[in-house]
């Protein structure tokens, strides 16, 4: 492995072992000074254990650690870091001895639990830079949610802050928004519309309870007085405690820290405050009252706040997956193909029949793999921008530039999947705002001039399945051999398109659908089926007529939430 991606999905202090590096394809002869890890293309210190240097120096007893984040985008949770082989000596965790200054004794360091739910899928909300998932709808009918709170510091006085941030559904309803905390009213949030509602409240100690707390909402505005929970935070004293032997916490420089409640000995303790840096410190571990307890002295090396973690054995993390990477060249200037097809790398291989038939037609055909895309243009992070920057890459600096783009893969609006139906975000659409509601386009991915129009054809397979994929190939491939029959029985066929539009209501599809015909060439004959100037059953029954009896090259439906375009190959 000259080079592997190592997938995190949550903050931690991680260890790779040379046998699991081994497996993933690393040289055993490997040097280990030149062992060098990035992340977002810039470099990260790591901790190399059981080694020597020179060749061959990273034994079976060897380990890398290092410091590590996920990430949280409306396309992915998982940061990508790589594990490069180099040519140079990388980057190593810097060993630093405590401070011996005792300075001051803090009880306790600011803490927060944010409650961020995703179970509602907001389309219409038109704003830029925003998910469109949020959390409980808040009516007139109360809404409970539970913050838990652990290890608060008895001490008084220190402030405790509650903050709520609500998006409203209704354009230009008033918001009065009542907020109780465990049965008491602590205030009101006012706001109007679609705008984002937000309100700091303080909590008195009192009310605060170890464990879990109820934050209460109830709308006061009648009927349409509708928001959604964004955010509700919580931020108190905690007390330097361990939780399950880890505890993040911080610390100002010079203080001196005592952290309890370690049931095994803390193994790791580094001070984080540059992430990509970390710095290891050595503290003082007792036992007392059958429990280890961690006291340090924060280094002067940086003033003001630190960041610091501190982990027993049994806590330090595994990546989630280890993957070999398999170099490609996307990015670089080339000879180039006509037809790209973006596939995820389960359905590659169904694709070859397609790729030949494209090449013996006289177009120069590739089959791109989306991993590779989100390798070469992001780092290994999932987005759909790296489709985008492929494209617009290839206008500019190959030779055969792309003329047609086909996308193999199903695509989601929830490709989290937060609301629970299913992992199948294949090859990711773009998210766009257009005037009715956000909604997917593949057009954007060549709509380098942010028109509105893309400026190479795309279509794309929506197939979950490799079994999918293959029938559909199959079809297109039956499709392309019986054309010429095809032509010979039913004629120009190839000249014939059915439109087909649903009732007016707010939406005028009688005028959408003749502007649709406008764009198609003259020579071609149109059959068109508007609902509203027909009855139900007779509408019904010319769609039918239509699709069934007659040969066409084109259907356009346009009903609401879509409109279908779609070559047709048969009759039925």
């Amino acid at each position: 492995m000259a080079r592997g991606a190592v997938l995190v999905r949550r903050e931690g202090w991680y260890r790779l072992t040379q046998p699991e590096l081994i497996a993933a394809g690393l040289d055993n002869s490997v040097d280990p000074r030149f062992l060098r890890l990035f992340a977002e293309g810039r470099e990260q210190s790591i901790r190399i254990a059981g080694a020597t240097d020179g060749p061959g120096g990273f034994g079976s007893e060897g380990s890398i650690e290092f410091y590590a984040t996920g990430i949280d985008t409306p396309y992915s949770d998982t940061r990508v870091y790589w594990l490069v082989a180099g040519n140079k000596p990388g980057k190593r965790v810097v060993h630093q001895p405590a401070s011996e200054t005792e300075g001051e004794k803090p009880s306790s360091y600011p803490y927060f639990v944010e409650l961020k739910q995703r179970t509602t899928y907001f389309a219409a909300l038109l704003k830029k830079n925003t998910d469109n998932f949020f959390g409980a709808l808040v009516s007139s009918t109360p809404v409970d949610e539970v913050l838990n709170a652990r290890n608060i510091a008895p001490t008084p006085g220190q402030d405790i802050r509650l903050a709520i941030v609500l998006q409203g559904v209704v354009e230009g309803a008033p918001h009065d928004v009542r907020v109780g905390w465990n049965g008491t009213t602590l205030g009101e949030l006012n706001f109007v519309g679609q705008d984002q509602g937000k309100i700091s409240l303080d909590v008195p100690r009192e009310l605060v309870q170890e464990g879990a707390n109820t934050v209460t909402l109830t709308a006061q505005a009648g009927d349409n007085d509708l928001s959604l929970v964004d955010t509700i935070k919580l931020e108190y004293p905690h007390t330097y405690t361990a939780e399950s032997d880890t505890l993040k916490f911080t610390a100002e420089a010079g203080e001196h820290v005592t952290i309890d409640g370690f049931t095994h000995a803390p193994k790791r303790l580094v001070d984080i405050t540059s992430p990509a840096d970390p710095v290891e410190l050595t503290p003082d571990v007792q036992i007392k009252d059958g429990q280890f307890e961690l006291e340090v002295s924060v280094p002067w090396s940086r003033s003001g706040v630190h960041s610091l973690l501190a982990v027993a054995e049994e806590q330090i993390a595994h990546p989630f997956e280890l993957v070999r990477n398999h170099p490609s060249r996307w990015h670089s200037a080339q000879s180039g193909d006509e037809v790209l097809m973006i596939s995820s790398e389960q359905f590659a291989s169904e694709l070859a029949p397609l790729r030949e038939l494209r090449r013996s037609q006289g177009k120069s055909a590739a089959v791109v793999l989306i991993d590779d895309l989100y390798d070469e243009f992001n780092f290994g992070e999932r987005s759909p921008d790296v489709i985008r920057d492929l494209l617009k890459t290839a206008t500019e600096r190959w030779q055969h530039k792309p003329k047609y783009v086909l996308l193999v893969g199903d695509a989601s609006v929830d490709p989290r999947n937060y609301l629970g139906f299913g992992s199948f975000d294949f090859v990711p659409t773009k998210i766009v705002i257009t005037s009715e509601l956000k909604t997917a386009s593949d057009d954007w991915f060549s709509d380098f001039e942010n028109a509105g129009l893309g400026q190479i054809p795309t279509g794309r397979l929506p197939v979950r399945t490799a079994e999918e994929a293959d029938t559909v190939v199959a079809k297109i491939l039956g499709y392309e051999r019986d054309n010429d029959q095809r032509s010979h029985d039913h004629g120009d066929w190839i000249n014939q398109a059915l439109l087909v539009a649903d009732r007016d209501d707010t939406v005028d599809f009688t005028r959408d659908t003749k502007s649709v015909e406008a764009l198609l060439p003259k020579a071609m004959k149109v059959t068109s089926v508007l609902a509203s100037s027909l009855d139900a059953n007779t509408a019904r029954q010319e769609i039918l007529t239509g699709i069934n009896t007659q040969i066409v090259d084109v259907v356009t439906i346009m009903v609401h939430g879509r409109q279908v375009c779609m070559p047709c190959c048969c009759g039925g």
